[in-house]
């Protein structure tokens, strides 16, 4: 096209319609494995913590997001539960690293727990925790449970999302705290080896 723009600008009714110079942007196509990656992430949209696929089917549970460094710390699950509770709990929501409004669990190898909620990205908020641990912040829960068990390895868990419209977030982050405060309650995590110090 660069080549031969000469001669389309020989043309009287083109001169007035184009411009002397033009910017050409070329676009890949689709190749087998787009399709496919597509396919793996699920290609899907996600209106306040419901994830469906283009075909409508719902997808629930807990997924490292695929594009950041802290989907190593998250936990590809569709259930949860802790030691303090014999019931194992389903997750009703669809999470990934890149969701906000959520109540999120952390669990060590050992099985102590910690209930958290956040309002932002969950990948922000783990990074606080993992950087609290780091930097060894005496006020951090995580933190202190490393100075008891050296070998903490902890792995995090979105378990329940607020849903509605993101266009009207009056009253969420009570909603937020009354669902982190109904999880503590609900999976004991103010008794040992819960982590959570009050409500």
């Amino acid at each position: 096209m660069k080549n031969n723009w000469n001669i389309l600008m020989t043309n009287p009714r083109l001169t007035n319609i184009l411009p002397p110079k033009c910017m050409f942007s070329y676009r890949r196509d689709h190749t087998l494995g787009s399709y496919l990656n597509l396919h793996k992430r699920g290609r899907h949209k996600n209106v306040g913590g419901i994830q469906r696929t283009l075909s409508g089917v719902e997808l629930r549970g807990c997924f490292p997001c695929g594009h950041c460094s802290f989907c190593v710390h998250v936990k590809k699950s569709k259930e949860f539960s802790s030691k303090n509770v014999s019931r194992i709990f389903d997750i009703r929501c669809f999470g990934t690293c890149g969701t906000s409004w959520g109540i999120y669990l952390v669990t060590c190898s050992c099985f102590a727990f910690y209930i958290g909620q956040t309002s932002r990205l969950f990948r922000i908020r783990m990074s606080e925790h993992l950087s609290d641990v780091r930097n060894k912040h005496c006020s951090s829960a995580l933190y202190k449970h490393v100075l008891t068990h050296t070998n903490a390895k902890f792995h995090f868990q979105i378990i329940d999302v607020i849903r509605g419209d993101y266009n009207d977030k009056s009253g969420w982050h009570d909603l937020l705290h009354h669902k982190e405060k109904a999880w503590i309650i609900r999976l004991g995590g103010l008794f040992h080896p819960g982590l959570n110090e009050h409500l």
